[in-house]
C-alpha cells in the first residue's frame, strides 16, 4: 500500500512526514505490507499492526495497492520486535542503503523477500518501490478498487 503525501498529519509522525516531503518531494510518502489482511505499519516510534479496513479507514491519503503472490505465508508478527531509530535510517540512506536500517521501505523489502521476491538495494523511496513493483507488472490498484483486490 502506498500513500501520498499528507500535510493533515498530525502528532510526531507529522515531522518526519514534513521532512521527508520537503527533501525529497515523492508522489508517494509512505509505504506498508498488508499480509493476509494485516498491515505492517512502520511508524518513527514502533511497529503496529492494524487490520487492512482499518489501516484504510485511518489513513485517507491511502492511493495505490499491488498485489504480489505468496505474500500470505509470511509471519508479521516479528516486524513488532523490531524498532525503527532516526539515526540509523538516516546512515542507511546516506551510505545507499549498506548500513542496516528499518523503515517502511525495508519492511516491504523484506516480506517481498519472503515470498521469494528480492527487491534490489537500489530502491530505497516508497516512490522507487511504487515504480519497481509497476516495472514488474505486479497487479496494481487504486484505492478506489481496494474492495476487489484479495487481502
Amino acid at each position: 500500500m502506498f500513500s501520498t503525501p499528507c500535510k493533515a498529519v498530525t502528532s510526531g509522525g507529522a515531522r518526519v512526514a514534513n521532512l521527508i516531503e520537503e527533501l525529497l518531494q515523492p508522489d508517494f510518502a509512505h509505504c506498508a505490507p498488508s499480509v493476509g489482511g494485516t498491515v505492517v505499519e512502520v511508524q518513527w516510534d514502533g511497529v503496529r499492526l492494524c487490520d487492512r479496513d482499518t489501516y484504510v479507514r485511518r489513513y485517507p491519503t491511502l492511493a495505490q495497492v499491488f498485489l504480489v503472490e505468496h505474500v500470505a505465508c509470511c509471519d508479521v508478527s516479528v516486524f513488532t520486535r523490531r524498532v525503527p531509530d532516526v539515526k540509523q535510517n538516516l546512515r542507511w540512506l546516506d551510505s545507499g542503503g549498506i548500513e542496516p536500517g528499518f523503515n517502511c521501505v525495508e519492511c516491504v523489502r523484506e516480506v517481498m523477500l519472503s515470498a521469494g521476491q528480492r527487491v534490489p538495494r537500489y530502491v530505497m523511496t516508497p516512490d522507487q518501490l511504487f515504480d519497481w513493483c509497476r516495472e514488474r507488472g505486479y497487479e496494481q490498484f487504486e484505492l478506489a478498487e481496494l474492495g476487489e483486490a484479495p487481502a
